[in-house]
Order: structure tokens, then C-alpha cells, then sequence
């Protein structure tokens, strides 16, 4: 969030040496009476708080900005399960699906509690974007046979729409947890699609047919 922040804070700077000068503008082109109305503390307060919140949650997703990082947005989430004597792209059953809403702004991100085909509840502890462009975060998962869980899972961007710059739409990674003696530890791979961008998702990895297969069959057996 390194990258977020400082532009959070070089905005910031930037809007309060601008509605420096516009305030010291005004003193100097209206009638004194109507100056002090529009320069008082309380006009210049609301200015200052409407821009705060467009820096925090919009401007920064400008294509020409940080939308690269942009993770906020309706997630299909698909998880296969793997055990220790599984090669890394074999599973153990089939995929489970859930969905997921990840709110994000320049100071913080997280995953929105949510249920699941075999959890009643899932959700980010803590969260932060990687070096490498992709999120990392601990979770706490509550399966519906009361096992709770807790555990930690990295995604990379797989792609992006529009390419390069745009936002991310398709995410893979590890993830593994512990049920602390409950049952055995769980581990495998996470595939995060846009829930909004099905139709331009195009996959180019080790993971594409897997991906293929459970995007289409969450389409033909659930309603968007």
C-alpha cells in the first residue's frame, strides 16, 4: 500500500496549498463581507473534506494513476484443494465456489464477510497489495461442519483489462490454513475472477483449464 499512501499524502498537501490560494483569491477579488463568508473555516472545511474523500476513493483509480491496483470490485472465487502427496497442479475434489466483495481506498483494503459452498463464513484478519503488484492476506474461515480455521493466501495478477495498465480481473495463487487440531491443515490454489468481466477474461497459464471449466460451470448452475 506504500504507493497508495504517498500519493495519499502528496494529494492531501497539494489540496491544502490550493485552497490556500483560492481562499487568499477570494480575500482579495469579493466585497469583505461576502470573503469572510465564503473563506470561513466552515466552507473551507466542507472543501477540504469533499476532496479528501475523491483523492481516498476515486482519483487514485484513474487509469493513468494506480487503477493497476485496483482490487475493489464482486470476486467468483474458486478453490482447489490439494493435500501433502498431491504435484502441484493435481486436486483432491472439486473446486468449491463462493463470492467475494473486496472494498479497497488509498488507505486500506479488506474481504467483506461472506459464506461459501462448504463455509458459513469467510473473511480477511489482515490484508495489504505485494511487491509484486498482487494482495496477501490472513483469513478466518468457519466450514459448515463447525471446523473454524485460520489461515494466510497471495494472489497474483494473472491479467488485467485493459492490458498493462488496467484493472486486475483475474487473480491465482497458494493458500493454506490450520484448524488448530480440529482437523487435518488444508492448502491448495485460489483463482479469483471478476465477477463483472467473465466475458474478456482469456487465460494464458497452467491453471487455464482448470479456470475454464469451474467459470463455466458456475455460469450454467448459478444465477449471476
Amino acid at each position: 500500500m506504500n504507493s497508495l499512501l504517498d500519493f495519499y499524502k502528496r494529494s492531501l498537501r497539494i489540496t491544502a496549498i490550493g485552497i490556500g490560494f483560492f481562499s487568499a483569491f477570494i480575500y482579495r477579488s469579493l466585497p469583505s463581507n461576502i470573503s469572510k463568508f465564503i473563506v470561513s473555516g466552515v466552507v473551507l472545511g466542507l472543501l477540504f473534506i469533499i476532496s479528501e474523500y475523491l483523492i481516498r476513493n476515486k482519483i487514485w483509480r484513474l487509469p493513468f494513476l494506480y487503477r493497476r491496483l485496483d482490487f475493489n470490485d464482486k470476486w467468483l472465487c474458486i478453490t482447489f484443494y490439494q493435500d501433502s502427496s498431491c504435484s502441484d497442479y493435481t486436486f483432491t475434489s472439486e473446486p468449491a465456489y463462493h463470492s467475494a466483495k473486496i472494498r479497497q481506498d488509498c488507505q486500506s483494503i479488506r474481504i467483506d464477510p461472506s459464506p461459501g459452498d462448504i463455509f458459513n463464513n469467510w473473511s480477511s484478519v489482515m490484508m495489504h497489495l505485494t511487491e509484486s503488484g498482487g494482495i496477501a492476506y490472513t483469513y478466518d474461515v468457519q466450514y459448515t461442519d463447525g471446523i473454524n480455521a485460520k489461515g494466510y493466501e497471495e494472489l497474483n495478477v494473472l491479467q488485467r483489462y485493459p492490458r498493462i495498465i488496467g484493472k486486475p480481473i483475474l487473480l491465482e495463487g497458494l493458500f493454506a490454513h490450520c484448524a488448530f487440531g480440529q482437523s487435518d491443515p488444508r492448502r491448495g490454489r485460489a483463482v479469483f475472477c471478476s465477477k463483472n468481466m467473465f466475458s474478456e477474461i482469456t487465460i494464458e497459464s497452467k491453471m487455464a483449464e482448470h479456470i475454464k471449466q469451474s467459470i463455466k460451470h458456475y455460469q450454467e448452475n448459478r444465477d449471476e
